[in-house]
């Protein structure tokens, strides 16, 4: 049976750890830079790596599980 999106382990993990992550990274770059402009290319960096992190995740899960 198919898991729906909120019930899938892997994805309510990423979003968590990738929220808290974004968040602590984004305001210590505000405050080594002293402004908002530098730390946008981190938060689009952060958001790219939140997709991908979910992808290693379910990729991890497929090929461990099989084992």
């Amino acid at each position: 049976m198919k898991k729906k999106l909120y019930e899938d382990e892997a994805f309510i993990k990423v979003i968590v750890w990738r929220v808290l992550s974004i968040v602590f990274c984004t305001l210590l770059g505000r405050l080594w830079f002293g402004d908002w402009h530098a730390t946008f290319f981190g938060f689009v960096i952060s958001v790219t790596l939140t997709i991908m992190h979910y992808y290693f995740e379910k990729i991890w899960e497929h090929f461990y599980n099989k084992v």
